[in-house]
Order: C-alpha cells, then structure tokens, then sequence
C-alpha cells in the first residue's frame, strides 16, 4: 500500500473487515526488518560462543517446489534465546514511509 501512495501519488483505501479474532482485527505475522536482524545476530553469536559439533554448511541450488514467500513464527527464537521482537506494525509502517520519503 505505502508503493502505491508513494510511487503513485494515489489515496490509501482500506476495507472495512470484522474476522473472526478476539479483538476482530486480522491476525498477520509481519516482523519489523530491525528485528530479523537482531534475531540473526542473536543468533550468530549463539553459533560463534557454542557452535554444534560437526556444523558445516554449503550453498547449493536452489530446490524444486520451494515457496517464493512463507510465514513464520518468533516462538522459537524467543524460547531459544529469549529474544522477542520489539516494533509492531504501526512502527513497521512508520519507518517504511519514513524510508520512502527520504
């Protein structure tokens, strides 16, 4: 949406939707760019302080039937390490029209 107002010079238009959530807002798993790179270094230096035994890695092509694009959570690297995101998604959209608009 943001592409578009910026590249575009066109009004956001937004619908008005009631899903079926407690608080009946849509349930989406964005995370702020800022974040996944924190949660990298987190665990980079995981890597570097204890590294697994026998942990060797190669870059190979890419595999058939490999989604362009997919969902995650944060669970895992919050029980792991215990880290947890920071921004939520206003922030995110703060600091991509901020970006846009430098």
């Amino acid at each position: 949406m943001l592409h578009t107002v910026v590249a575009l010079s066109s009004s956001p238009t937004a619908r008005k939707l009631k899903p079926p959530t407690p608080d009946g807002t849509g349930i989406r798993d964005y995370i702020h760019v800022a974040d996944l790179a924190e949660a990298h270094t987190a665990a980079a230096r995981r890597l570097i302080a204890d590294p697994p035994p026998g942990l060797t890695g190669a870059v190979e092509a890419r595999r058939d039937g490999v989604p362009a694009r997919s969902a995650a959570s944060a669970d895992r690297i919050r029980q792991e390490l215990g880290w947890t995101t920071r921004r939520d998604v206003r922030e995110m959209v703060e600091s991509a029209w901020a970006g846009w608009h430098r």
